[in-house]
């Protein structure tokens, strides 16, 4: 996927805006195209207005975020902010260095329950200033930190949450340098908001202290450097939840991508008399990109240079230390319906997995079995056609209820479907279609047709080496060469093959051999 709005990009955009004659914008344009981006999101958006000189003061900020009836209301109150328009047409955006954000939640069902938090947030040396026309404004946003922290917490309506509060509830976020591009735009139909922003080290902590139940639970962790670039479009009247489909059909489009480098996690937890138990993990990199529209969806997530580590004292000896190559995850598929088939697809890939020494020679102390790492990758695409679409949930749940599938799958590929380790390897692909017409030949199933193929090498002598080492037993071991000699046949020292075909009649063979 594409970066989105790369440096380039937003040195350009600022180089158009500044040779716009007259490139100027009041306080009251930023604030309008803001709030109009807002609203486009299905929020809504008020606050109370003064003008004070060139300065425009915006105090009792409140955002009101949609929920459906049967949940309740949620309502977010900021503020004050001071828009001031400078002598070059630019306005300078002023926040407070201290300030709060209350979060006010009602429960429709029972209006007793509510919740009442409250967040602070600090800036250190934030500067923000807009420049462009009343239609598209650039903002350039710094500071040296930036901190968010759970100050009150008072949970209403229900005698178990009643005593919680933000001294057993302790949630920090904290950003070092964070500096931010953001690019606001209309057009006749739609609002358009491009972003890029850099980060230093991030760090977050979420603590959970309930001495009565006996449950503590601490999570920590760290990013060294973070960057996001994000581009979204909206329809200008602004977007459904219950109906994102006509959203999508609008022009609503969303793409995001991320990079990080040197993460860390660490979990401790311990309930009641149980043992306690420390996780931490560290990743050297991590990618992700997803992207929404009228074409569907499609999310590419990856992480290199994995170590984890797992303790717990009062059960295991030592702790369980193991690293990972990278692992890797994508996924797409179509959100709105088509008379026509559309591509889907799905990706997992782990390479490398290790485990320290001392856990294999407990299980191991000959040193028999080999311990290359262990790697596994499932890729698989298909064509699916869409009979509601994916984000209308009522009228999916209808077709569910009445028995009709709301997904129709006519061709499924297995491009690759890998596992190897402890000396083994399978590899295996294959193609099928599925005939929607033939619900007979597999007692209500689409008739499916195609071959598929697997490899396999070494799997004897894996069995031989774990029945050595007493992992497997001879009888289990003879169970599993009786299965792979029924499903396989020798095509090599140690390497197996095994091929499957369903045949336009609904007949299948296994190597040749018919079994049905």
């Amino acid at each position: 996927m594409r970066h989105i709005l790369p440096a380039a990009a937003l040195s350009a955009v600022s180089a158009v805006l500044a040779g716009q004659a007259p490139a100027q914008i009041t306080p009251e344009d930023a604030w309008t195209l803001y709030a109009e981006q807002v609203r486009a999101t299905g929020l809504e958006i008020r606050a109370t207005e003064s003008r004070v000189g060139q300065t425009l003061v915006l105090s009792n900020i409140l955002f009101a975020v949609p929920l459906p009836d049967a949940i309740g209301s949620l309502e977010i109150l900021a503020g004050p902010v001071q828009l001031t328009g400078q002598e070059d047409g630019s306005v300078s955006i002023h926040y407070p260095e201290n300030t709060r954000i209350r979060i006010v939640g009602r429960s429709a069902e029972n209006p007793q329950l509510q919740l009442d938090a409250a967040i602070t947030v600090a800036m250190a040396d934030h500067t923000s200033v807009a420049t462009g026309t009343p239609v598209e404004i650039l903002l350039r946003s710094s500071s040296s930190s930036l901190q968010f922290r759970l100050a009150e917490l008072r949970l209403r309506g229900d005698p178990e949450i009643e005593g919680l509060s933000s001294e057993q509830i302790r949630l920090s976020y904290s950003i070092s340098s964070p500096e931010s591009a953001r690019f606001y735009r209309r057009d006749d139909g739609l609002v358009h908001l491009e972003a890029q922003s850099t980060a230093g080290e991030i760090a977050y902590e979420f603590v959970i202290d309930l001495p009565e139940a006996g449950v503590r639970s601490q999570n920590y962790g760290t990013t060294a450097a973070t960057e996001t670039s994000f581009a979204l479009s909206l329809p200008r009247g602004g977007i459904d939840y219950a109906d994102l489909s006509s959203s999508l059909r609008a022009g609503m489009t969303l793409e995001a991508a991320t990079r990080t480098s040197g993460t860390t996690t660490m979990a401790i937890s311990s309930i009641g008399d149980q043992a306690s138990s420390l996780q931490d993990s560290r990743s050297a990199s991590g990618n992700a990109t997803l992207r929404l529209g009228s074409g569907g969806f499609a999310v590419l997530a990856e992480t290199t240079g994995i170590a984890l580590s797992y303790s717990m004292p009062d059960l295991l000896p030592f702790a369980v230390n193991g690293t990972v190559g990278g692992l890797q995850f994508s996924a797409s598929f179509p959100v709105l319906a088509s008379g026509d088939t559309q591509r889907a697809s799905y990706a997992v890939a782990l390479s490398d997995l290790a485990v320290e020494d001392r856990l294999f020679r407990l299980l191991d102390p000959t040193g028999l079995v080999p311990q290359d790492p262990l790697s596994f990758e499932v890729d698989v695409e298909s064509r699916v056609r869409l009979l509601a679409d994916v984000l209308d949930f009522a009228t999916i749940g209808q077709m569910i209820r009445m028995f009709i599938n709301p997904v129709e799958v006519s061709e499924v590929t297995l491009n690759q479907g890998n596992l190897s380790g402890f000396g083994a390897a399978v590899e295996s692909s294959g193609h099928f279609t599925l005939d929607f017409e033939d619900l007979e030949s597999f007692d209500g199933m689409p008739r499916p047709e195609g071959t598929a193929t697997a490899r396999l090498s070494g799997v004897n002598q894996l069995l031989d080496r774990l029945v050595t080492v007493g992992l497997l037993g001879d009888g289990q071991a003879g169970a599993a060469r009786m299965g792979l000699g029924m499903m396989t046949r020798v095509v090599g020292d140690d390497m197996l093959e095994s091929n499957v075909e369903i045949t336009p009649e609904a007949q299948v063979f296994v190597n040749g051999a018919r079994m049905r």
